[in-house]
């Protein structure tokens, strides 16, 4: 017997500053981070990881065709992977020196990409409403929840 599942699959970006969330928002997962699982699922040998969070200041809804971020102008690589309570947690360390600015939008990089800008395949993006805004005077923590659940 044949049953039909269908799958979901979520994020959730958080922002904290030390202990406090000052950012919180759903986003949309992409039509690159299905066919990088379409690709997983069939033991496809040379998959990539998700490796860079990129912010942007692109001012468009997010659609699942999007490829890329529409400005971007700061990367850096994801400095913690785990699964935490069946969610994938993705953390990245933002020093007070990093991404000083106001940012419209933010993404997931899979790591076919690097550090340099308009690299990789996008694998997840949210336009950030209310803007965000990270100044000089402290580190941030990007956190980036991914869910998998059955719909």
């Amino acid at each position: 017997m044949m049953m039909n599942t269908a799958v979901k699959v979520s994020g959730v970006l958080e922002i904290y500053k030390g202990n406090t969330m000052v950012y919180q928002s759903n986003n949309l997962i992409v039509n690159g981070a299905i066919e990088y699982l379409h690709n997983l699922l069939i033991g496809d040998s040379s998959l990539y990881t998700v490796a860079y969070l990129a912010l942007g200041t692109g001012v468009s809804s997010t659609v699942g065709t999007m490829t890329g971020l529409e400005v971007e102008g700061f990367r850096k690589g994801i400095t913690n992977l785990s699964v935490v309570s069946g969610e994938i947690v993705l953390k990245t360390l933002l020093e007070a020196t990093d991404a000083n600015g106001t940012w419209t939008e933010a993404g997931l990089f899979l790591s076919d990409g690097s550090l340099t800008l308009d690299t990789g395949t996008l694998f997840s993006r949210i336009k950030l409403s209310p803007v965000f805004v990270k100044d000089g005077a402290s580190a941030m923590v990007t956190v980036w929840k991914i869910k998998f659940s059955a719909v």
